[in-house]
Formats: structure tokens, sequence, C-alpha cells
């Protein structure tokens, strides 16, 4: 808490409240060592301002405008609304849950004592802390859409593998097959924790125009309630009913949302806030239709994009034009409500 005092505000946040040297200077010194002439920082610092500019012309959305998408425009933000509900709803399902819940079962079921099962179980939990910082080194180099898609492979191979053995050990009360179920819950928690744990949690928070990020990360955590709740009430029904085999449940689930991530998440991995309106741009809620569209954008509207894209720098009054360039109702491919 002490610390907080000396941490600067966000640049995007004094440059929208008419701080704007403030802002620069903030830039410049994360990006530049404080030198607020280095074109690193006058490229991003423009950007914003074409942003904010824009955003000043519209008015504030609320909830209502937020999930149903009414008068956002080409933003399509009851589009980014679902995005970030549904993928905390898809973390639950993977099967976190069940699994911390079920560990000491298995892991009786594996020959150890009531003790040491619960021990194990601990020791679990702990796995999931430690490799959650792997995260840390590959959320950024890889993308978002490959970590997910990649842990969510490895998290469905681990249910098929870990229902099937569970099973086979119950059956034939083998503590050698049922120790072989147990290795594969750390497997799957050190899939989890270096992939699906993080990415759903910081999703939300790049999709979102900055006016109204916090209202978006809040739709994040209501579809994170939505999912927990969920689980936490179908899995005692779903392990009562089925056994081990309830975990084939989420291995199908996994499977799932690797079909849903590959066709509706777009990459935000490296993107500017400015970008991520073009990104979201496209009619079509398809990926590969979304990235196509950001492509033809990003040379249409340079003002917005890093370096416009290709290399060019703008002046505060070139960027404001290229963008409010963008509502002009004459021939205009996208809507006039990038402002925020």
């Amino acid at each position: 808490m002490i610390l907080m005092f000396f941490m600067p505000e966000s640049p995007r946040y004094d440059i929208g409240n008419g701080k704007r040297e403030r802002g620069r200077q903030t830039l410049a010194n994360f990006r530049a060592r404080g030198n607020i002439d280095d074109p690193a920082v006058l490229t991003e610092y423009q950007e914003i301002i074409a942003a904010v500019e824009l955003e000043s012309k519209y008015e504030a959305f609320t909830y209502f405008h937020m999930v149903t998408g009414y008068k956002s425009g080409d933003l399509h933000l009851g589009r980014r609304t679902f995005l970030a509900a549904w993928l905390q709803v898809m973390q639950a399902w993977t099967g976190v849950t069940s699994v911390v819940v079920y560990a000491p079962t298995l892991f009786r079921t594996a020959g150890f004592s009531a003790h040491k099962s619960d021990l194990l179980t601990g020791i679990q939990n702990m796995v999931t802390m430690v490799c959650c910082i792997l995260a840390i080194f590959t959320i950024d180099r890889f993308g978002r859409r490959k970590i997910l898609l990649t842990g969510g492979v490895g998290q469905s191979l681990c249910f098929f593998l870990l229902g099937a053995l569970s099973k086979v050990a119950a059956d034939k009360d083998s503590a050698s097959i049922g120790a072989a179920a147990g290795s594969f819950i750390f497997i799957y928690d050190f899939i989890f924790a270096a992939t699906w744990l993080s990415v759903p949690w910081v999703y939300p928070t790049e999709i979102f125009p900055l006016v109204i990020r916090a209202k978006g990360n809040a739709f994040g955590i209501v579809g994170w309630s939505i999912g927990c709740g969920t689980v936490s009430l179908a899995a005692p029904k779903m392990f009562g009913a089925l056994g081990p085999s309830a975990f084939y449940i989420h291995a199908v689930f996994n499977l799932f949302a690797v079909a849903v991530v590959y066709c509706f998440y777009p990459e935000v991995a490296c993107r500017t806030l400015e970008e991520i309106d073009l990104l979201f741009a496209s009619k079509s809620p398809f990926v590969w239709a979304t990235e196509r569209r950001f492509q033809e954008l990003k040379l249409e509207h340079a003002g917005l994009v890093r370096g416009g894209g290709l290399g060019k720098t703008l002046d505060d009054e070139e960027a404001k034009g290229s963008i409010v360039e963008m509502e002009k109702p004459a021939g205009r491919s996208t809507g006039q409500a990038y402002a925020t």
C-alpha cells in the first residue's frame, strides 16, 4: 500500500484527463529513459491522443450497451462482453475445481493413507501456485491463443487418461494404477497453471476500450462466478453418479473450449489498445474474418496503429484527422463508434 503512493498514473489516464505532458513524461520514463522526444514515445503518445480525441465525441456506454451491443456500432461491445464472460466460464469447466475436490479420493484409491492423501493434495495445490510463474515467460512470447489452444488439448488428454486409469484402479483395486492416475493430477495442474489459469484473467482487460475497461473486466468476473458456481453444484452429482468416468466430461469440454477459442478469440498479445478497436471492427465474429479485416483497416486508418503500420509518424492534428475520417458516412467501411 505504501509503495502505491510512489507509482505513476497510467499515461492513458493522464492524457485522457487533460494532463498530457505528465502522461507523455510517464511514457518516456518507461520507454526511453525519460527522453520525451524519442520516436517510440512520440508514436505511442500520438496513438493515445488520436483515440482520446475521438472518445470525447460520444456518450459513455452503460452496462446495457455492453451486454446488448446497442449503439456500439463497429466496436461490437456485445461480442467483446460475451468473449470476456465466456472465457472465464470455460476456465472453470476445464476441470480445475473438480480436480481440487476429487484429488484426495484419487490419492486414497492409489493406496495412500488419509493423511498422505491430504498431504499430496496440498502439494498438488502448491504445484499449481509455482507453475503459474511460467505464464510470465510464455504469455507474450507465444500469444494468448496458442497458450489456450495448447493448454486445452493437454488438459483434455490428461482427463481422458485420468478417467480411464482411475476407473481401472477402482475396479481392480490396484494401488499402482491408482498412483499412475494420481500422477496425471500433477501433470494437469502443471498444464493448467501455465496456460488456462492466467490467460482468462488477462484477456478481458485487453479487449475493451480504456474508458470502459473496468466495466468490461467486471463481466469477466461474472463469468468466473457463473463457471465456479455451476461446477461446484454439478461436480458432486457428476462424480456421485459416474465416479471417475466424470472426468471424461471435462475432457470433452476442454476440446469444446479449444474449438471455441480457435473460432472466436482473436490474438491480442502485443497489440495496443488503439489497435484492438480495429481488431473487433469486423462484422463477422470468426477469427479468420477478424484478422483479415484488421489487416485492411491498419492501412486505412494509420493513426490508430503504431507507426501507422508502415513506420509513419503523425503529429497531433494528423492523427486526429485520420480517425475522424473514419466517421464519414460516405463509403465508410467501419462504424463511427471507435471512440471508446
